[in-house]
């Protein structure tokens, strides 16, 4: 995997994540403004979620309708007794420390990276989803605030690669104004989902 850095240029310019180390970036270039914008704003992603939620003309759509099936070649995760690799995935993407077990709506592994745009509405351009890794992938239901810009994330999803990762944009963006972004309009639509959490 390239370095964060190198992660934060090519997705500033291709496509939207957020590093593990909890650094958002932008969902493509037309959203760069924006997030500059949102960032020298003094408003938290708390005052984003309110603000937005008392707006109901410019609340974003959350889901890609209808309910796909879950892949069953995929092993569930048991949340008291994951693997090694599987509790490194759950450490990297916060999970328990910072988001909430919650808001998981599935977790596993797949066997090539690139295949992520069966699992997630990604555009398939994200470059450190090009490889045939085999990748940890968590995706995520409702609102995840992300205050180091000033936005909440809905429905985003966490990709690992090679123990690095962070937080793609796959669901659409309220940003500090209360101002909807949604994603990129060439975002896959899913065909499978990956298994929920086992106790």
């Amino acid at each position: 995997m390239r370095s964060i850095g190198a992660i934060l240029v090519a997705a500033i310019a291709l496509g939207g994540c957020s590093a593990g180390s909890g650094h958002p970036l932008a969902g493509s270039s037309a959203d760069v403004a924006t997030v500059a914008r949102s960032t020298a704003v003094p408003s938290t992603a708390e005052t984003a979620r309110r603000t937005a939620s008392s707006s109901p003309p410019s609340a974003p759509s959350t889901t890609f309708p209808p309910v796909v099936p879950v892949d069953p070649s995929i092993d569930p995760v048991s949340l008291s007794k994951p693997s090694a690799d599987a509790a490194e995935a759950l450490r990297i993407c916060q999970v328990v420390d910072v988001h909430g077990v919650e808001k998981v709506t599935g977790m596993g592994r797949i066997d090539h990276a690139r295949d992520a745009i069966r699992y997630a509405p990604l555009t398939g351009r994200e470059p450190e989803l090009a490889t045939d890794e085999p990748a940890w992938m968590i995706t995520f239901g409702g609102e995840l605030p992300m205050p180091k810009i000033n936005q909440v994330w809905i429905d985003p999803t966490c990709i690992v690669v090679n123990d690095d990762g962070g937080i793609f944009a796959t669901g659409p963006r309220i940003s500090a104004t209360g101002m909807a972004i949604e994603r990129p309009a060439d975002a896959s639509r899913p065909t499978l989902a990956l298994p929920p959490l086992l106790p």
